[in-house]
């Protein structure tokens, strides 16, 4: 990974092939995409994000922030994943069960069976398997009419099982599976017409990164790992859950530019890091994805008012893990100056990093 100089700041330029590029939906810190000197003393490069796929069936842009894309390629692709390895307890239902025929109840379960497989099971696999992380990426570029045959960074077998499948699935699950797709993006709009450019200046603002210059692509698909949306970065790819019952109503807007900020944290995750290891601190893997979680619960609700309930409060994030728990009075007291301009960043990470008290060992749940 070379670094090369940037008018004072470091930047380093991840020169791994694209498909075999990093996650960041928050559970790993990973390779940084920028080094910043001292504790940021300057923002890095602008992030840019891959421009608009001509796999999408559909695209929306709002106000050059979001470009948002439905791909019957990776709803198709989520979706097997999904009944591959469903969370446990769940009988997986398929639509319209009386009207399938038997070659495509053959097909598609041939090709249930083949995800089940050839792809890793676990809560973390579609951020985390090579394979799974190619394929993300490699799909975002299909047309929806394409081939997978022979495409760079698509699995050989997993192709032949999506190819299998896409006839019964454009069949039977992706007339709802768009529409709801589009009802949760026409929902979106508006908040993002009214807020959109002034969340996006405030975030970049908060983290000292500018926004990109083009729009992020988010993939809206029925189906987004167990956590409703997750991203990928290097190049960054956003994809969210239109059918996940925490993304509904409000909750949209601080999703977008959550799955957003993975993408401009890694400074303030370097600016962080550093600042414990300056006061002799250890921290949980996760404590920064904690404050990316304030950070952006905190921006919206200072637009959609008082009565806005974050997504990690409403969710029960801080209550699953005792750090998580033990943080967050923490990040109320000392990072909300920073984020009302009441103090500058040091003093900030400073006094978040001071007043972190670790949990006592316990039983947690997964990291969300």
């Amino acid at each position: 990974m070379p670094l090369h100089s940037m008018s004072g700041c470091l930047l380093a330029r991840n020169t791994t092939p694209s498909h075999l590029a990093r996650p960041a939906r928050g559970w790993s810190l990973g390779p940084l995409l920028l080094l910043v000197a001292g504790v940021l003393g300057c923002a890095g490069a602008p992030v840019t994000p891959p421009a608009a796929a001509s796999s999408t069936a559909t695209a929306s842009s709002t106000a050059s922030l979001f470009a948002f894309h439905v791909s019957s390629w990776i709803n198709l692709h989520q979706q097997l994943y999904f009944e591959a390895h469903p969370p446990k307890g769940l009988t997986v239902q398929h639509p319209e069960e009386d009207r399938w025929t038997p070659a495509e109840r053959q097909a598609w379960d041939a090709a249930v069976t083949t995800y089940r497989e050839h792809t890793p099971e676990g809560m973390f696999a579609l951020l985390s398997d090579p394979t799974l992380l190619s394929m993300r990426w490699a799909l975002e570029s299909v047309p929806e009419d394409g081939s997978l045959a022979g495409r760079p960074g698509i699995d050989p077998t997993l192709a032949a099982a999506l190819e299998q499948a896409m006839s019964p699935y454009r069949a039977h699950y992706w007339p709802e599976a768009t529409r709801e797709a589009h009802a949760w993006v026409a929902a979106l709009e508006p908040q993002l017409r009214q807020y959109g450019q002034d969340i996006a200046r405030e975030l970049s603002e908060v983290y000292r990164v500018p926004w990109p210059a083009q729009p992020f692509s988010v993939q809206v698909s029925r189906h987004a790992s167990r956590f409703g949306a997750y991203t990928l970065v290097d190049p960054t790819v956003i994809t969210v859950s239109s059918h996940k019952l925490s993304n509904r109503e409000e909750a949209p807007l601080e999703t977008v530019f959550h799955e957003a900020s993975h993408a401009l944290v890694d400074p303030m995750m370097k600016a962080l890091r550093a600042e414990f290891d300056r006061q002799g601190k250890t921290p949980s893997r996760t404590l920064w994805h904690a404050l990316l979680f304030f950070t952006t619960g905190e921006v919206v609700r200072h637009h959609l008012g008082p009565g806005y309930v974050p997504y990690a409060s409403a969710n029960g994030l801080y209550a699953r893990d005792p750090e998580w728990a033990a943080f967050e009075p923490v990040m109320r007291k000392a990072w909300t100056p920073y984020l009302e301009h009441q103090v500058d960043l040091q003093t900030a990470l400073r006094d978040l990093v001071a007043g972190y008290v670790p949990a006592s060992p316990g039983p947690r749940a997964p990291a969300p």
